[in-house]
């Protein structure tokens, strides 16, 4: 008794070495390429604003901004490594249909994770920059004009809170999903209130989306297919 548990308590020593070794190398590679992820994040409002400058006010900012995009990366990676490493290490344990079940848990998660990623940097952020920088006056029939000089810092916050709002927006099916699975609520409940759902949702997309209210309905829409789908989804993974 007392060998197997040192043997596991030693295992999972091992697993935590490794996750805080993979948090300093993603940090480290992240820290290497903030040029490149900086791009990638500007990159909507370069093609808008047709200019490739932003200004900045403090002369740590730039490499401020820079440790905080590495934190952030290597803080998601590792996270997510951190969990496939947790279910390595209470597989061995678990049925073979409970491992099944998570592995199919992950790939939906993965799904939601990427077409969100896709949809804010194809939809979300360019059109919410097209209709801010709609306020950009140079040719005001007054005597000033109104133009928009990007702070960066500012700029990349702003992108990081959409990322992440909307994220957390796109995996609300998915919650809907565990909760089903885990017996935490039934069909009968989300059937029943079904209205108070959408309800829900259209309140968390017109607080995230772009003020423009065909922005708002284009997301509100996807994620009521969203919702429904999951519950398609639920009634396979049952009849398996």
């Amino acid at each position: 008794m007392k060998t197997y548990f040192l043997k596991h308590l030693k295992d999972l020593k091992f697993h935590f070495l490794l996750f805080f070794s993979l948090l300093i190398l993603t940090f480290t590679i992240s820290y290497i390429f903030s040029d490149q992820w900086i791009y990638l994040l500007i990159k909507p409002l370069i093609y808008l604003k047709k200019s490739n400058y932003f200004i900045f006010t403090d002369i740590i900012e730039i490499f401020y901004i820079k440790i905080l995009l590495s934190i952030i990366l290597s803080l998601f990676i590792s996270i997510f490594c951190g969990f496939f490493q947790f279910w390595f290490f209470l597989a061995p344990g678990l049925y073979k249909k409970e491992n099944f079940l998570i592995l199919k848990i992950i790939i939906v998660f993965l799904i939601l994770f990427f077409i969100s990623l896709n949809f804010i940097f194809i939809y979300i952020i360019p059109n919410a920059w097209k209709f801010f920088i709609e306020f950009e006056k140079t040719t005001h029939p007054f005597l000033f004009n109104i133009y928009l000089e990007p702070r960066l810092y500012n700029y990349l916050l702003f992108i990081i809170k959409i990322l992440f709002y909307t994220n957390i927006l796109f995996q609300y099916p998915f919650l809907i999903l565990l909760l089903l699975l885990f017996k935490i609520i039934s069909i009968q409940q989300i059937i029943k209130f079904r209205k108070f759902f959408y309800i829900k949702v259209l309140i968390m997309s017109s607080l995230i989306a772009p003020p423009d209210i065909w922005s708002q309905i284009i997301i509100f829409t996807c994620l009521i297919i969203l919702i429904e789908l999951f519950i398609f989804i639920f009634f396979l993974i049952k009849k398996d």
